[in-house]
């Protein structure tokens, strides 16, 4: 018999206490976390103060850490700024509501504004921080915050220790106070408020006016939270004057869409959620509004609002230009090339985008449609080049020129392009101090001219032409930058053409450039004919 085992009559007896031990432990252990740590806080005060269960997702325990994050900025004297975009109906005015409580709770001296689209919604968050103040489990948690006497209203709980939480609405002043955290929840009602121009400036007086006078001097940090209806909303004005001035106030944004992953790919997609929205369910949702609007789920679900008729590139311009993929020209009736846009984070920032494009001999550019984007590693990103290559066998690979390419540059053209057994012209494109429309305008103007073909896939409706769209206004121009490229330095492709017949691509440098310039050139009596016009790197050309 184990000597450590129970005697058999007391088995029960000491399960029960075993069980009853364990509750106490993890009770007691939860509440010694809960005051540092949003996620344990709003899982335990959450049944207590509504009476039913949180339904958790992993949008919830990294906005908790990320909150977590800034209350510790704020109290070092900081001034940190977040954006949170989320769908409807994520939990998102739960956590927030939790998440203020419990900065009360920790910071009793402290002036705290939260604000909504009006003031019946400031009044209803109010009420909801209030719940978490008055209750016994609050107290237990932070015996040294206390209501005063007469704080009754809903829209201000003041605090024995000196400290506020005023709940207002959008365009209400709050003269006099002075806050240490300022929470913007949904600074807009509802579509109809987001196309309106005079609501937007409305929202976006009362920001300058009120919400950046009202900064405690000492440190504040600002949180705004919204599910984006619109590119000139109140975050696509505030990120679009930090990108503007770098002076000017910069966001953390962290952005959920619905759904991750490529369409194109259904293996790859994921519900944001899937506690609470399967994936099934959001595929459903996202037809039936694409049937009505295809704008609301990109805005709503995704994130990514798009003007409806376009900022730089114009939606009527690509009313012609997608085409189904069986009428793309074969490889080698075209000259072929990569293009990418290269990033290094895995999972969060930039995409790496690449795409395959091909020139026919009319001067159409063909977007082909196995491209790769992806939020990768550098060995992720390689390994789609390495495929791309052996597929597309391109004669051109353009790159923007910069820290990311200096990086991954010998790795690429002595071991990527080497394992791929091709060859092609390096093209490096330099932005200088150019912005982004100006490089891009030589694309521009070929999509306005209907010279560039797109596949009519899922790929191009959720992503391409919603990032063209929004291209301008919006942060998120990846693809865009990358099929901007090859227009840089247009004049440099050689086209096939009636008269010349393109050698099919070979596998050696030596053998690709000897074969290019028996087909391209005709070299006049005199001339040197050792010369070398097709140096790897087009950088490299020598006066």
């Amino acid at each position: 018999m184990d000597i450590l085992a129970p005697p058999p009559g007391l088995h029960a007896e000491w399960m029960r206490e075993e069980i009853a031990r364990s509750v106490l432990l993890k009770e007691k252990t939860t509440r010694i976390q809960a005051p540092t740590d949003t996620a344990v806080y709003m899982r335990l005060m959450f049944e207590d103060v509504y009476g039913a269960k949180f339904v958790e997702g992993e949008h919830h325990r990294k906005l908790a850490k990320i909150l977590d994050e800034f209350v510790l900025q704020v109290e070092a004297g900081e001034n940190p700024n977040l954006m949170i975009f989320l769908p409807p109906r994520s939990g998102k005015t739960t956590l927030l509501t939790s998440a203020l409580a419990k900065f009360v709770g920790l910071h009793p001296n402290w002036e705290i504004i939260l604000s909504s689209y009006n003031e019946d919604r400031g009044a209803d968050m109010g009420r909801m921080v209030k719940r978490h103040l008055t209750h016994n489990r609050f107290q237990e948690l932070f015996p040294g915050c206390q209501l005063s006497k007469d704080a009754t209203s809903a829209v201000r709980s003041e605090l024995t220790k000196g400290g506020a939480m005023t709940a207002t609405g959008v365009g209400t002043a709050t003269t006099g106070r002075c806050a240490r955290i300022f929470l913007i929840d949904g600074p807009g009602k509802d579509h109809t408020d987001a196309d309106s121009p005079l609501k937007r400036d409305e929202v976006w007086n009362w920001y300058g006016s009120v919400v950046n006078t009202r900064l405690a001097p000492e440190g504040a940090g600002q949180i705004i939270a919204l599910t984006r209806w619109h590119h000139d909303d109140l975050a696509g004005r505030i990120l679009e004057a930090g990108r503007r001035d770098p002076e000017a106030p910069q966001f953390q944004v962290y952005s959920f869409p619905a759904i991750s992953g490529d369409e194109s790919k259904p293996e790859t997609e994921k519900s944001f959620f899937p506690e609470r929205f399967k994936l099934e369910w959001l595929r459903k949702k996202r037809a039936a509004l694409r049937a009505v609007n295809p704008r609301m789920w990109s805005a709503l679900y995704q994130q990514n609002p798009i003007p409806e008729e376009g900022a730089i590139f114009k939606a009527a311009w690509f009313k012609n230009s997608v085409v189904p993929e069986h009428s793309f020209p074969e490889l080698s009736q075209t000259t072929n090339c990569i293009t990418v846009d290269f990033a290094v984070s895995a999972g969060q920032g930039d995409h790496t985008a690449m795409y395959p494009v091909s020139f026919d001999s009319k001067d159409v550019c063909w977007v082909r449609p196995r491209h790769f984007r992806a939020q990768a590693d550098p060995k992720e990103s390689m390994d789609a080049l390495c495929d791309m290559l052996i597929w597309l066998q391109p004669m051109y690979f353009f790159v923007e020129k910069g820290p990311i390419w200096r990086t991954l540059k010998s790795t690429v053209t002595r071991d990527i392009f080497r394992k791929a057994r091709c060859y092609p012209q390096v093209i490096e494109i330099s932005r200088g101090k150019n912005n982004k429309a100006t490089v891009a305008g030589p694309y521009i103007g070929a999509v306005q001219n209907s010279q560039v073909r797109y596949a009519d896939t899922p790929h191009f409706h959720e992503i391409l032409l919603p990032q063209h769209l929004s291209f301008g206004v919006s942060a998120v121009d990846d693809d865009v930058d990358a099929l901007a490229l090859p227009f840089v330095e247009r004049s440099q492709l050689v086209l096939p053409a009636d008269e010349v017949e393109l050698p099919e691509v070979v596998t050696s440098f030596e053998q690709q450039r000897d074969a290019w310039i028996k087909a391209r050139c005709e070299t006049p009596d005199g001339e040197d004919e050792s010369a070398d016009p097709f140096p790897l790197f087009a950088g490299d050309r020598r006066g």
